[in-house]
């Protein structure tokens, strides 16, 4: 009698991709009990999602459901991720949450209130907290020292104005901090330079 199952097969194409992204991290580390490629599988309405993800931290998204991935695979998008690739994805994570914010809509249905600088400030304070420290560093705060060592309010506008203040500041400063590393990440760009 055979046993109940469910099973997932990756094949045709997508089979070759996965093919070209093992040999391409064959010398990524593996995990302590010999695992380098880690496979999920989300069965949906449009199809079969699969994703493998390598012990690097890079992430290969296959399935039948994917127009966009159905071209050639590209190495250079899928190459092994370093040390530097992890810290930078965790700034740009970091970065984009409190993008998030400036959208007043998504701003409603995060906090269920309307859109106050004083809450997006102390958001923006609170990942600042435990990110990488170029975000703390792109944020304009509240009370700077001038060169008297006098105490300046960089936030007296309307509650708009200073959102306005925060989010040109950010941006500005996260652009910056993009720049260093030559971040192909086109869609947070976009965002930083958006009004």
């Amino acid at each position: 009698m055979a046993k109940d199952r469910i099973s997932f097969e990756i094949s045709g194409v997508d089979f070759d991709k996965l093919k070209k992204f093992k040999k391409q991290h064959e010398h990524c580390i593996s995990g302590t009990a010999g695992d380098k490629l880690s496979y999920t599988f989300v069965p949906t309405a449009l199809g079969l999602a699969a994703t493998i993800k390598c012990s690097c931290g890079q992430d290969l998204l296959l399935g039948n459901f994917m127009d966009h991935e159905a071209g050639e695979y590209d190495e250079a998008k899928y190459r092994p991720l370093t040390k530097d690739d992890l810290i930078n994805q965790k700034f740009e994570e970091a970065v984009q949450r409190i993008l998030m914010l400036e959208n007043p809509r998504t701003f409603r249905v995060a906090f269920r209130k309307d859109q106050s600088f004083d809450l997006i400030y102390a958001f923006a304070i609170g990942i600042a907290q435990y990110a990488d420290p170029r975000v703390s560093k792109s944020i304009l705060y509240k009370l700077e020292l001038d060169e008297r060592h006098s105490e300046h309010d960089n936030y007296t506008g309307t509650d708009a104005e200073n959102i306005s203040k925060f989010f040109e500041h950010f941006k500005k400063n996260v652009l910056v901090e993009l720049d260093q590393y030559h971040s192909e990440n086109e869609k947070l760009r976009l965002a930083c330079t958006s009004a």
